[in-house]
């Protein structure tokens, strides 16, 4: 579901610096409810996307924390594995705070997955994947 190799392409819509310490950083990440190869990278995201069309922005805060060696990428998945969005790299000290989806989808709350893997920094080699719960919010 998510590229075996990192393309080199760095996520420029959206992100920024993070200025939050390491210490929240990490606080942050051990209340996240990650799953698969946790061992591997640390992250963290909001749990709902809010848009109010679905061609709109919504916010989302999703974080590649400062004591990662690696790059990620994620990737967001609807209800039926449909890829809906997915963004550049993301390095250490980076977040996006916000996307807008593929393509148009009804109003409503769809339970999706946020999928993140993790590249080298260097060979692009993924590294490991991980995944969280991911509601998406549109209108209303």
């Amino acid at each position: 579901k998510v590229p075996y190799t990192y393309a080199g392409f760095a996520q420029k819509e959206g992100i920024i610096a993070n200025d939050l310490s390491g210490e929240k950083q990490i606080d942050l990440v051990k209340k996240m409810h990650r799953r698969g190869q946790t061992g591997k990278f640390d992250y963290y995201c909001t749990d709902t996307l809010k848009l109010e069309t679905a061609s709109s922005y919504g916010l989302m805060s999703f974080a590649n924390v400062y004591s990662n060696d690696c790059i990620l990428v994620l990737s967001v998945f609807d209800e039926d594995g449909g890829l809906i969005y997915q963004s550049g790299g993301v390095e250490p000290g980076e977040i996006i705070l916000r996307i807008r989806l593929f393509y148009s989808r009804d109003p409503g709350t769809y339970n999706c997955r946020a999928y993140v893997a993790g590249y080298d920094k260097t060979t692009g080699e993924r590294i490991g994947v991980q995944y969280s719960k991911l509601s998406v919010m549109i209108g209303g």
